[in-house]
């Protein structure tokens, strides 16, 4: 199991130094593939209670940044879910979370990770934000072996204008490519581009709604055992 995850994380990474080298030099400055608590105390304890009230199992767990946290809970319809995730996380900060101890009492038929717009927006180049993904499938590989994972590739943001588009097609491709055989399923989020976001950021619920019928039909495949 460990060599197949290296082997998972050098894939992405050599991917990524393949197609964005001169961006290498902002890795001395922005690891995301290196866990880093939250230097807020309130984000912390946020953390710190979502522990406390995991349940011991669940069809799906979600974790992520707020693209996860606005996540609406009808769509999943009868399935047991629990959404861990918090607005602002980074990639190393869900990283953080994830080696937490008491995640392994914890045992999800499913693992929904959405992660990586706020370190696109902060500047890091796409190898660090791919180094970083590749962590952190590692973990939840390593957590949850058994569970089924998805990755819902970092969506189109439009603060200023679009942001930064040739980068985000590229993580989202050599993810796309890669996770398909690593057993992870790539959930694309560029059909979120027809729905309108009132802070140019965040998705109307209908806009999840049009991702289910990827992510539904997968789920009954992995059931969780009654």
């Amino acid at each position: 199991m460990k060599r197949v995850l290296v082997t998972f994380a050098a894939l992405l990474i050599l991917s990524a130094q393949a197609v964005c080298a001169s961006e290498l030099t902002c890795l001395r400055n922005k690891k995301s593939s290196v866990p880093v608590p939250y230097p807020y105390p309130f984000a912390v304890a946020a953390h710190r209670l979502q522990l406390e009230r995991m349940p011991g199992t669940a069809d799906v767990l979600l974790i992520g940044d707020s693209h996860a946290h606005l996540w609406p809970p009808d769509l999943w319809g009868s399935l047991p879910t629990y959404n861990a995730s918090l607005a602002g996380d980074f990639i190393e900060h869900v990283l953080w979370r994830l080696h937490s101890p008491e995640w392994q009492t914890l045992q999800p038929a499913n693992v929904m990770l959405v992660v990586g717009t706020n370190n696109l927006a902060r500047g890091d180049c796409a190898f660090a934000i791919i180094e970083g993904i590749a962590a952190l499938l590692s973990q939840a590989k390593r957590l949850w072996p058994n569970s089924r994972l998805f990755f819902v590739g970092i969506p189109p943001r439009e603060m200023y204008g679009p942001l930064r588009p040739a980068e985000r097609a590229t993580i989202n491709a050599i993810l796309r490519s890669h996770l398909a055989t690593k057993n992870v399923h790539f959930v694309d989020a560029e059909r979120l581009l027809r729905y309108p976001r009132s802070d140019q950021v965040h998705y109307p619920p209908e806009a999840y709604r049009a991702l289910m019928p990827d992510i539904l039909p997968l789920l009954a495949e992995n059931p969780l055992p009654r």
